[in-house]
């Protein structure tokens, strides 16, 4: 009898527990399901977020003010409706279909797509969650839709900017060379005809006009143009009046850059075109403007964008100084007169002495560069300005030009700055050398990138040498019978023959991400057997990434550098180039800078590349002949 009262006390414990543990988890289903009305509640309130319910079938069960409004309607006239008479035709059915297989398959969806709405085009960033509808306890779709049209709009923007800009730099290389090649002109009228070709075939402006200010301010007289049929123009014998918005504008500096001018009406007899747009730049010469470079649309009718107008402005800039020099250059070698009017007009550094070397006069840039002014240098020898080793040369070379009445033209370096210095001699009625003319450039800026341009040719020079090189290793290897002897040679000759300091040659197992070595080079410059290293990748080391995106080529500077155990022997630069067989990676060819600790050039990774995707079908070859030989054996 006092067992079974045990007993059934023992039960009676039992349904309290389990009656309690029940009010428990009513508790929090009742907690979660307010927590998810309140939830429900507030993205049906929300004007940030479109969000609505949709059955399988494309009815709307739901939908809050922002998903209406995208649909052109209000909630309570789109409740019930069909998405079929809402949307374009063509979209609908492919909508309905994904709607259906995420509410069936119970799987989430997200998407970026542009639309046809009642407001226009739109892009829609959607997510799509399989729900229960809490009236119908039907499984239906929540679809939670963001407007990011103007955040798609802005990426566009800013990927257009950045191709721009792309053109931009390439037009400013291309500038150099213009700059450079019409440096070279022999006369003041082949400057503007080449200056006016050049800006049309070497920097794409479609029509270019040069014009020169008059000692009328308000008159200015042609050079070169380009006609309505794309012909270069001679144009010395036009006169045209200078517009009052380019003296308001460019002579006053309103506009430092180029102005632009648009709703134009250019007509050029045969070809007219409304809505033009001309932009006009001042070429200077310090404070003074020497004339006007123009170009227009007529042939187009597109828009002149600001990176036109820029390179418009820097490519005026640059003619000006080129004018100025030509003009100087071009006067001081016809006569003394002319000579000394311009002193004062170039950028340059322009001086006259007399037969002693008393300086007569000079211009503003060339007393800045000996320190002084004009008038306290006027009636100094000039010689008395310079170190002795300068001014022993620069008097060497004085008297030769005195003597012989011959020009000269030295190019040598003061204070860090190298001169391209033309010394002419100006003589009197009776032929004699009275004075002498000094017209001093600086072209350190010229001479730095002719040095970068031999160093970039040598080291050209130098990779064809290795690709000729390339060429006999792989001559080589094709000779090799063994596997592990075309592993082995190929470390040799890539260290013997290519140049490169460390190497190591790393295979893919039938293992994912694990590699089994073959030969490298040690810390100590000596060929190792690493045919027994065999591990893991680390998923976030180099070779991993490669591994894992499938690139051909990678580099890492200033990182751990590892033996072929993985033990860290120093620090520099690694390179990684991928071994392919066909569409598929079966190894990487590692190199190194430890040795020497020089940087590794760019030359030297491009060869490593093409090294490695010779290797790959070489070593696949093998593999193949060798698996050939075995299998008849």
């Amino acid at each position: 009898m006092e067992g079974e009262l045990e007993r059934l006390r023992r039960r009676v414990r039992e349904l309290e527990e389990a009656c309690r543990q029940a009010r428990e988890a009513q508790r929090r289903a009742e907690f979660a399901l307010a927590e998810h009305e309140q939830l429900w509640r507030a993205l049906m309130e929300s004007d940030l977020t479109a969000a609505s319910l949709i059955d399988e079938d494309g009815t709307i069960l739901c939908l809050n003010a922002r998903a209406a409004a995208m649909l052109g309607g209000r909630p309570d006239d789109l409740v019930g409706k069909n998405i079929r008479s809402l949307l374009p035709d063509q979209a609908v059915e492919e909508y309905i279909a994904g709607l259906r297989q995420i509410i069936t398959s119970g799987q989430s969806r997200s998407s970026l797509r542009w639309v046809e709405l009642a407001s226009g085009r739109r892009c829609l960033h959607s997510s799509v969650e399989p729900v229960t509808d809490p009236d119908s306890q039907r499984r239906v779709a929540l679809v939670i839709s963001a407007d990011v049209t103007e955040l798609q709009n802005v990426q566009e923007a800013i990927r257009r900017q950045e191709r721009a800009e792309r053109g931009f730099m390439d037009r400013l290389k291309v500038l150099h060379e213009v700059v450079n090649e019409l440096s070279l002109a022999e006369s003041f009228d082949e400057l503007c005809r080449r200056a006016v070709e050049l800006g049309r075939d070497r920097l794409g402006f479609e029509r270019v006009g040069l014009w020169f200010c008059t000692e009328d301010p308000q008159i200015m007289v042609g050079s070169f143009g380009i006609d309505e049929h794309g012909r270069i123009r001679d144009e010395r014998g036009y006169r045209n009046r200078v517009l009052k918005e380019w003296l308001s504008r460019i002579v006053s500096r309103e506009e430092l850059g180029a102005i632009v001018e648009r709703n134009l009406t250019l007509d050029e007899g045969t070809k007219v075109r409304r809505g033009a747009m001309r932009a006009v730049a001042g070429l200077w010469d310090g404070h003074r403007v020497l004339g006007f470079l123009c170009v227009d649309n007529l042939f187009s009718g597109r828009p002149l964008d600001r990176y036109q107008c820029e390179l418009l402005a820097l490519y005026a800039s640059a003619l000006g100084h080129l004018c100025t020099r030509r003009r100087a250059q071009d006067a001081l070698a016809s006569s003394e007169a002319t000579a000394r009017a311009l002193l004062d007009a170039s950028m340059d550094r322009a001086l006259l002495y007399d037969t002693r070397g008393v300086i007569l006069a000079l211009n503003e840039q060339a007393a800045r560069s000996l320190g002084g002014s004009v008038s306290e240098l006027v009636g100094r020898c000039a010689f008395d300005l310079f170190g002795p080793e300068v001014a022993a040369r620069r008097w060497k070379q004085f008297c030769q030009v005195v003597r012989t009445g011959q020009a000269l033209r030295v190019q040598d370096q003061r204070g860090g700055r190298w001169l391209d210095t033309h010394v002419y001699p100006v003589r009197d009625s009776h032929g004699k050398v009275t004075q002498v003319a000094i017209y001093a450039r600086d072209v350190t800026v010229e001479r730095r990138a002719t040095e970068a341009l031999r160093q970039r040719e040598k080291a050209e020079r130098a990779f064809l040498e290795k690709l000729r090189a390339l060429h006999g290793v792989v001559n080589e290897l094709s000779t090799v019978e063994s596997f592990d002897e075309l592993c082995r040679r190929a470390v040799e000759l890539g260290r013997g023959k290519l140049g490169f300091e460390r190497l190591g040659l790393w295979f893919l197992t039938g293992e994912p991400n694990v590699v089994r070595g073959s030969f490298g080079v040690d810390e100590h410059g000596r060929l190792q057997d690493e045919r027994a290293e065999c591990g893991p990748v680390d998923p976030n080391s180099l070779m991993g990434r490669m591994l894992r995106e499938g690139s051909r080529l990678g580099v890492v500077e200033e990182t751990d550098l590892l033996d072929g155990e993985g033990r860290i022997v120093g620090r520099g630069t690694i390179a990684i180039a991928s071994l392919w067989d066909g569409e598929r990676i079966i190894g990487c060819l590692c190199a190194d800078n430890l040795l020497s600790g020089e940087p590794m050039s760019l030359n030297q990774r491009e060869l490593l590349g093409l090294y490695a995707s010779t290797l790959g079908h070489l070593c696949s070859r093998l593999r193949m002949l060798e698996a050939l030989r075995a299998s008849e054996a």
